[in-house]
């Protein structure tokens, strides 16, 4: 280790450091890969309750819900092999349901989401929650087809009780016709209007971090340009950074923004880590910690796993809650 890295904040990995979620061999869906999870913390005891007496559990379960004072809702996205019937290959979103220190609790056999609109037929992936009113909104990742290429844009879909979901098709706005990822919303209204991070994979200052808002999360999104762009690295051929989980409101217009840097390498092998920056709110964009320059703070994971391409390890970022300071990734490789 050197010292770059010895200076990192500690991360302490709770589960034993094993993973939160794994693949189900008896479930077609996601007999395959499990990853890159959107979360929602519930500790109102009335909301709770009214969300556990929807949920498709028997009465020991939600007994069993009941009694902790509050939980982790985990939209995470998985995928099955290809069978004859159905091509289990296309991303859906499965429910799971844990403490507020990540241990399971309840686990959904059926997806909440499904790649059923002609806009996301080949699949659903990587969703960001926040909660907008009395709704929680998933900005996520709608792949379809399309000529010359297939298509990456971003959906919406909202729900009260993270098991009936309502879809509310593409985001709209000027960067529609763009390949997106990695949307994700501020919690609440800033200056009146709804704020929106994403990073757009084509057009100017494609692979940052943009910004846009809007006054109707359903109507049209004006984008403002790139928030923060990536720094050249010397030793990779491409770089690259995208928002990971929502950002978390401090104090005094300030937010907490959780996002990963990608890097890849001549010979096509990937390394992505987690890093941390603190943003005033973006109206105009003014940052009181600078990340991955100056004064700068960040996480790099390591893992003992072993994988079939060690030099391919990656950490996404995709979930953040307050009560532990808490944040959800996925650690796998391509």
């Amino acid at each position: 280790m050197n010292d770059k890295e010895s200076a990192l904040p500690k991360v302490q990995r709770l589960n034993n450091g094993l993973p939160v979620i794994r693949p189900v061999a008896s479930h077609p869906w996601e007999n395959k890969v499990t990853f890159n999870p959107a979360c929602a913390y519930v500790n109102d005891r009335s909301e709770l309750t009214s969300i556990i007496q929807s949920l498709p559990f028997n009465e020991e379960t939600k007994a069993g819900l009941k009694r902790e004072r509050a939980l982790c809702f985990l939209l995470y996205r998985a995928q099955g092999k290809r069978t004859a019937d159905y091509d289990y290959t296309r991303s859906s979103i499965g429910l799971a349901i844990l403490t507020a220190d990540l241990r399971l609790l309840a686990r959904h056999t059926e997806p909440v989401i499904r790649p059923d609109r002609e806009y996301e037929n080949l699949g659903v992936e990587d969703g960001r929650i926040t909660r907008i009113g009395d709704r929680y909104v998933m900005l996520y990742c709608a792949y379809g087809s399309g000529t010359p290429m297939n298509r990456i844009r971003i959906a919406a879909a909202s729900t009260i009780d993270f098991v009936h979901w309502e879809k509310h098709g593409l985001l709209l706005g000027d960067f529609t016709g763009l390949d997106n990822k990695n949307a994700m919303l501020f919690p609440g209204r800033i200056n009146g209007k709804l704020l929106l991070l994403h990073r757009p994979m084509q057009g100017p200052d494609a692979m940052a971090i943009h910004w846009a808002e809007t006054d109707d999360l359903l109507g049209t999104w004006k984008t403002r340009g790139s928030l923060m762009k990536p720094i050249p690295n010397s030793a990779f051929i491409d770089t690259w950074i995208g928002g990971g989980a929502p950002p978390m409101r401090l104090s005094d217009g300030r937010f907490l923004i959780l996002y990963h840097i990608g890097n890849r390498k001549s010979d096509g092998t990937r390394g992505q880590w987690a890093n941390v920056v603190g943003l005033y709110q973006p109206c105009p964009a003014r940052f009181f910690c600078a990340a991955s320059s100056g004064v700068s703070f960040g996480l790099m994971l390591t893992t003992t796993t072993s994988y079939s391409r060690p030099t391919s390890n990656f950490s996404t970022p995709s979930a953040l809650t307050r009560p532990l300071s808490t944040w959800v990734h996925s650690i796998g490789h391509s």
